[in-house]
């Protein structure tokens, strides 16, 4: 545990921010060689997810400059993890996938605000 005084809110929330986008990455390599009709799902929506991140974290400039380091990298990998997924894994179509269950496709793409929310809860109670 740190004192709360030793660490300021925004190092917290950076690194929070941080080792969100390195969980995210990880979940896309997951997904990717999972083989599995979900794990291309999830990797499907790299671009969804790269939008929840950049709502979702700390940014202190004008257009989410500073944090574009993390995310960049979290969407290439996403994306290169749909693409080995499609190639490698895919049971068929995305599109006929989706069709047969598109709630749980769109349910998928929520998953990184709960990765974030969950570093958020962590980090800030660890920090308290």
């Amino acid at each position: 545990m740190t004192d709360s005084k030793t660490v300021s809110p925004s190092n917290s929330e950076r690194k929070r921010d941080f080792f969100a986008a390195i969980g995210m990455a990880g979940l896309y390599i997951f997904s990717a060689t999972s083989g599995a009709q979900l794990g291309y799902m999830f990797s499907s929506l790299f671009l969804f997810h790269f939008g929840v991140l950049y709502m979702t974290m700390k940014r202190d400039k004008m257009f989410g400059v500073d944090i574009m380091h993390l995310l960049i990298p979290v969407a290439v990998v996403g994306y290169f993890s749909y693409m080995f997924a499609a190639k490698e894994f895919a049971p068929g179509d995305l599109a006929k996938i989706i069709g047969d269950d598109p709630i749980l496709w769109f349910g998928l793409g929520l998953v990184p605000a709960f990765i974030h929310r969950g570093f958020h809860h962590y980090f800030m109670r660890a920090t308290k």
